[in-house]
């Protein structure tokens, strides 16, 4: 999770989020990260599954974050 931080908040380069490998409460915190740290949020990639929480997936629709389905862990 700190190498995911470090990377939102402070280098502007393309990183793709594996969000069903993190903690629920990691989940939230990258978030609450792409919604502090990112104005362009287009080099944002997170890969989601079938097991991946809906609300989580409802904020990543609402801040307009690309997600790319998996198969599920």
């Amino acid at each position: 999770m700190d190498i995911i931080r470090e990377h939102l908040m402070y280098k502007d380069v393309p990183i793709r989020i594996e969000i069903d490998s993190l903690k629920h409460q990691d989940q939230y915190e990258v978030i609450r990260l792409l919604l502090a740290c990112r104005d362009s949020k287009e080099d944002v990639c997170v890969s989601t599954s079938d097991k991946t929480n809906t609300y989580i997936l409802e904020l990543l629709k609402e801040l307009r974050i690309k997600t790319v389905a998996t198969g599920a862990p």
